[in-house]
Formats: structure tokens, C-alpha cells, sequence
């Protein structure tokens, strides 16, 4: 919606800025006999053309696009037309090509016939105000935009390569394998036999999936405050499977005992 302003207010820019080159039609165009609604309705049908032919220009960018905005994203969006969202796209460039034609319409079958057949043409100061308004407004937008988007880039950037603290290729999860219960080590000593698998490892939950994790509360040595976390409970070989790198201390290990309290 931000770009679309600031499409809306070059559009009104642009058009009242060139009309000095448009000023001697009005004035010939008045002086012939044609009305200002006459006036304001044909430039209000040019600025519609322009709209629907710049949403028709859009869909095919839109469509050229997608492709590599997807792979970017990791998406799977894809353009799909029924009446509904066609009809609103109409609407949407029906509504843009209005705003944006409005005020140049207006303010150019408003020109003096005699005055512009005379050549003394000249903006008035209220017409230059509200254009450098609009003009600084534009930049505003400009402004919030580029930063958004240089914070997005950063987020992204961010989040495709930040070490996870655990090698996340080359790995296979199964769901719901706590259902075997009292198969389950037959289950994984069955699939470490799978030639190329190199490590077989248990969890309570989905690695990852902070949804599926459980509540743990704990009360740090020294402190009066209770900590809340996210929990899993992990067989023997979970951290060697995942990879994890440990900065202190060592994994679990066989015969390790936890003391609940």
C-alpha cells in the first residue's frame, strides 16, 4: 500500500508539473466550447487507462517474479485468478487511477482559457505547496521503506547463516516413533543396521518444534527466581546423532542418573 502511494503521488506529480504543455488544449478545448466536466472526465479516463495497464504490467512482473521470490523465501506462492480476486484487482486500479487522476484533473480543467491563450501561464503558490508537501511525504515513505528493507535483508541474512549450534543436514526425523514403546531400541538398532546411516538417537519431541516440547521449571543454586523451559528428554546418543558442541562439561552418557527434587 506504501509503494502504491507513492506511485498515486508521482502520478499527480508528474501530471500537474507537466501542465504548462497541456495548458494551450484546455484553453482550445474551452474556447471550442467543451465544459470542465467534460475536461475532468477525459483526464480521469487517461489516468484509469494508465492504472489498469500498469496492474496489467504488475501481474506479468508478479508472474516473472514469483519463481525466485519463492526460492528466496522458501514459499510456495503462486498467482491464482477466480472472480473474486479479479474483480477486486479491477477495483483496485479503478480506485488507484482515481486518486491519482483527481487532483490533476481538476486543477488542469480549472486553467483560464484567455489567460493560457495569452501564454501567462503560471502555477499559483497553493498548487506548489501541496506538490513539495506531497514530494516530502513521498520521501518519507521512501525513507520507511529502504529501512524495512534493510532490516528484513539483515533478519535474512541472519537467519541463513547463523550457526544452530547443530548440524542440521544429513538428518532424518521420524515421527511419533514413541509409539513402539518397548520396541523402540529394536526399531533403531533395525534401521543403524541401514547401510550409511551413521547414528540412530530418541527424544521426547521433535527437535525444534517448540510446540511439541515440555515445561520444566528449575530454580538456579543461589537464586530466588524460578526459570521456565522448554524440555525434551533425550536418549544416550541424542547429542552425538545431532552434533551438539558442548562448551563445558559432556553428554549424557550410558548409566548417567538425574536426581528429580
Amino acid at each position: 500500500m506504501l509503494i502504491v502511494t507513492i506511485a498515486c503521488i508521482n502520478f499527480m506529480n508528474l501530471a500537474t508539473a507537466r501542465s504548462a504543455e497541456r495548458a494551450r488544449e484546455v484553453g482550445v478545448r474551452k474556447t471550442m466550447g467543451s465544459a470542465k466536466s467534460q475536461l475532468v472526465y477525459q483526464f480521469l479516463t487517461e489516468s484509469l487507462i494508465i492504472s489498469i495497464a500498469a496492474m496489467v504490467i504488475a501481474l506479468i512482473i508478479v508472474e516473472i517474479a514469483l519463481p525466485s521470490f519463492n526460492n528466496l523465501a522458501s514459499k510456495n506462492l503462486a498467482l491464482h485468478f477466480n472472480p473474486m480476486i479479479i474483480g477486486g484487482l479491477i477495483a483496485l486500479a479503478v480506485l488507484v487511477g482515481v486518486l491519482a487522476g483527481s487532483y490533476p484533473a481538476f486543477i488542469l480543467s480549472a486553467f483560464n482559457p484567455v489567460v493560457v491563450m495569452k501564454g501567462h501561464f503560471a502555477s499559483n503558490a497553493k498548487g506548489t505547496w501541496l506538490r513539495n508537501g506531497l514530494v516530502i511525504f513521498q520521501f518519507f515513505i521512501s525513507i520507511v521503506l529502504v529501512v524495512g528493507t534493510l532490516v528484513v535483508s539483515d533478519q535474512m541474512r541472519f537467519m541463513q547463516t547463523k550457526e544452530l549450534g547443530y548440524n542440521k543436514d544429513h538428518l532424518l526425523v521420524i515421527e511419533r516413533a514413541g509409539y513402539l514403546r518397548d520396541h523402540l531400541q529394536a526399531f533403531k538398532d533395525r534401521i543403524n543396521d541401514i547401510p550409511g546411516v551413521e547414528s540412530v538417537a530418541s527424544g521426547s519431541s521433535e527437535f525444534g518444534n517448540e510446540d511439541d516440547m515440555l515445561g520444566s521449571q528449575f530454580q538456579p543454586q543461589g537464586s530466588s527466581e524460578i526459570l521456565t523451559t522448554k524440555t525434551i528428554f533425550i536418549d544416550d546418543d541424542f547429542a552425538q546423532t545431532i552434533g551438539f558442541e558442548f562448551v563445558q562439561g559432556h553428554g549424557y552418557a550410558k548409566g548417567t542418573t538425574i536426581h528429580y527434587r
